[in-house]
C-alpha cells in the first residue's frame, strides 16, 4: 500500500508530514532553489556550523503552520473556508522563495544599492515566485484557484486588508500585529541549534496553549515569560550573531563583488524574471571565483581577499537617534 504523505526526518521537529499538493510544491526548481541559500548567509564565515539552509527553514515552518492551523480547526471546530489549510501551509513553505544569494545581504545591500528607488525586498521576490510557481503547476493535486493564490501572497506579506478570510490565519505565517509566528518559532530554534547556542523558548508548548479569541490568535496567561523569552533570544541572537562585525564585513565584500558583477549577470534583471531568478544562490561566488572572464576581475578580486581572510576593517560604530536618522549622508 502506497504511503500516503511523505516523512522528513529532521534534527528540530523531528518527522514531519507533507501531504502530495505540498510535496508537489516541495518538489519544483523554485524550492529546491533554496538548498543553495544559508539560512544566515555570512554568518558562516563566523561560525562555521551555521551551513543550515532557507530549505530545511521553509520545511519546518510550513510543518508548524500546518500543525498549528489544523490543531485550532479541530478543537475549536473554527469554521473555515475552502482550502484555508493548505493556503497557510503553502504560504509558509513559499515565504523565502524570493530570498537571493546569502538571504538578506541580496535585499538589504545589494539590490539597494544596485537599484536604490525599487525598494525591493524578499517578499516581493516571493510573490513573483509564487505567481510563476502556480502557472507551472497547472496540475496540482489540490484544486487551488486565483484567489487562492492572492491569499497565500497576501499571507506571505502579512496584509490582511481587504481580504474576506478569517483574520486570525494572519497570525500564522507572518504576524504583523504582534511578530509572534511560526516563522520565527523554526528559525530561532534552528539558528540556535546550528550554532550551538541555548534558548529555553519553548515554541511547541506555546503552541499549545494557543487559541483563537475575537479573531486573533491568543496564548495563555502563564506563557507570558515563554513569550520574554522568544523575544530575548531574537534580541540576543541579534547581538551576537546576526550583527556581528566580521560577517557585516564581508556583507559589504559580498555587495561589492556582486555590483561589479551586475553588469555580466544581469543581476538587477533577476528580480523581475521568475525564471532568470531560479538561477541565483549562494554559487554565485564560485562562479565568480572560478571564471576567467576579464570583465568579472574586480568582482574575483574580492572574492579571493575573502578566501584569504583579507577583510574590510571594522573602523567604529555609533547610535544614531531615529529623528537624526534621516539626516546621515554618505560621502
Amino acid at each position: 500500500m502506497a504511503q500516503k504523505n511523505k516523512l522528513i526526518n529532521d534534527p528540530i521537529h523531528g518527522y514531519m508530514s507533507f501531504e502530495k499538493w505540498a510535496v508537489e510544491f516541495i518538489d519544483t526548481p523554485h524550492f529546491q532553489r533554496l538548498r543553495d541559500i544559508k539560512q544566515l548567509g555570512t554568518t558562516y564565515y563566523v561560525f562555521p556550523s551555521a551551513t543550515h539552509s532557507r530549505f530545511e527553514h521553509s520545511l519546518g515552518t510550513a510543518h508548524l503552520a500546518y500543525t498549528l492551523t489544523k490543531r485550532l480547526q479541530e478543537q475549536q471546530g473554527i469554521e473555515k473556508s475552502d482550502h484555508d489549510l493548505e493556503c497557510v501551509t503553502l504560504a509558509a513553505l513559499c515565504h523565502d522563495l524570493g530570498h537571493g544569494p546569502y538571504s538578506h545581504v541580496f535585499d538589504r545591500t545589494v539590490i539597494p544599492y544596485l537599484k536604490p528607488s525599487s525598494g525591493w525586498r524578499h517578499e516581493k521576490g516571493s510573490e513573483m515566485m509564487v505567481e510563476h510557481l502556480f502557472k507551472e503547476l497547472e496540475s496540482c493535486s489540490v484544486d487551488l484557484g486565483t484567489d487562492d493564490e492572492k491569499f497565500i501572497k497576501a499571507l506571505i506579506r502579512g496584509d490582511s486588508k481587504g481580504n474576506k478570510r478569517s483574520p486570525y490565519l494572519f497570525d500564522i505565517v507572518a504576524n504583523e500585529r504582534n511578530s509572534v509566528d511560526v516563522d520565527k518559532f523554526d528559525y530561532l530554534a534552528r539558528d540556535c541549534y546550528h550554532l550551538g547556542m541555548k534558548s529555553i523558548f519553548d515554541f511547541s508548548r506555546l503552541m499549545q496553549f494557543s487559541r483563537v479569541m475575537d479573531d486573533q490568535i491568543t496564548y495563555y496567561h502563564k506563557e507570558c515569560f515563554n513569550i520574554y523569552e522568544m523575544f530575548h533570544t531574537r534580541y540576543s541572537l541579534h547581538k551576537k550573531v546576526y550583527s556581528h562585525r566580521v560577517s557585516g564585513a564581508i556583507d559589504y565584500m559580498i555587495r561589492d563583488a556582486l555590483v561589479e558583477a551586475n553588469s555580466y549577470f544581469k543581476i538587477v534583471d533577476a528580480i523581475e524574471n521568475a525564471e532568470e531568478y531560479i538561477q541565483l544562490n549562494d554559487s554565485i561566488l564560485n562562479r565568480i571565483e572560478y571564471s576567467v572572464c576579464e570583465e568579472l576581475t574586480k568582482s574575483r578580486e574580492i572574492v579571493k581577499r575573502i578566501r584569504r581572510r583579507k577583510l574590510y576593517k571594522f573602523v567604529d560604530e555609533c547610535l544614531v537617534p531615529k529623528d537624526k536618522k534621516d539626516h546621515i549622508m554618505k560621502v
